[in-house]
């Protein structure tokens, strides 16, 4: 095998590790692997709305007004985030693929390192919030921009993904 063709089922693999059902968007398998993608975008989504909840309830404690309402923006965000990975493409519940010409290797791999990097920017959201919240509790300092801004670059990022998968179709 030529080096090209070893990159994509290690990649698939190193996705699979991330998202169980990941499949690599093969042939037959492109709407599963989006679902799963989709699904797991979704989980870590909540993962997140759950941490900046609490983090709600605390500034609500304290009758930080300020900070609760640009909290309330961001919650917004959030769940609008998750409606965009439940709604596939065509805006419905189950994806339409079925127009899905044959994917070169270029936009197979494209897809798959798409799917990864979307992954580790909700990590890394995730993983900055909690930060965020620590250094929120000991000094009452709050840069809620940055976390914004963090969510929304993961939000265009996914966005992206499903221009490629739009792509495909025509």
């Amino acid at each position: 095998m030529e080096p090209a063709s070893l990159a994509i089922p290690a990649a698939v693999n190193g996705m699979k590790v991330l998202i169980s059902a990941y499949e690599g968007y093969e042939q037959t398998r492109v709407r599963r692997t989006d679902r799963a993608v989709r699904e797991d975008v979704r989980r870590r989504i909540h993962q997140v709305h759950r941490q900046v909840e609490r983090w709600m309830i605390r500034a609500f404690a304290n009758s930080e007004h300020h900070e609760m309402h640009r909290i309330r923006y961001i919650l917004h965000n959030l769940r609008s985030f998750a409606e965009d990975a439940q709604y596939a493409i065509a805006g419905e519940s189950r994806p339409k693929h079925d127009g899905i010409r044959r994917m070169t290797r270029r936009i197979h791999k494209k897809l798959i390192e798409h799917d990864r990097e979307t992954i580790a920017m909700l990590e890394h959201a995730s993983q900055h919030l909690s930060v965020t919240m620590a250094t929120y509790i000991e000094t009452r300092n709050i840069d809620l921009d940055i976390i914004d801004g963090v969510l929304d670059k993961a939000r265009r990022h996914f966005a992206e993904r499903n221009r490629l998968l739009d792509d495909l179709r025509n």
